[in-house]
């Protein structure tokens, strides 16, 4: 892996994210990142939604019909600043 690999591909699935306000599942998120010449697995795109939320985005996901993980949309919850604290 590059020098600067890691941040690249958090980047992008946050920019994915962003721009995609239906939500993306894991394998959308993994072929995007592929497409872009952003080679990694699956497992690493569910590191990266772990990072992204642990650094306090507003991501969450959702089961599409039964509760199968491949079929979880993750995505941002659309906050106002008056809404929510920031931490």
């Amino acid at each position: 892996m590059a020098r600067g690999d890691s941040a690249v591909r958090l980047l992008k699935v946050i920019m994915y994210l962003e721009h995609n306000p239906k939500g993306l599942t894991v394998k959308e998120l993994h072929s995007r990142l592929v497409n872009d010449m952003i080679e990694c697995s699956e497992r690493t795109v569910y590191r990266i939604l772990q990072v992204v939320e642990r650094a306090h985005f507003p991501v969450y996901s959702e089961a599409q019909g039964d509760d199968l993980s491949s079929d979880r949309r993750w995505r941002f919850r659309r906050t106002t600043a008056l809404s929510e604290s920031s931490f």
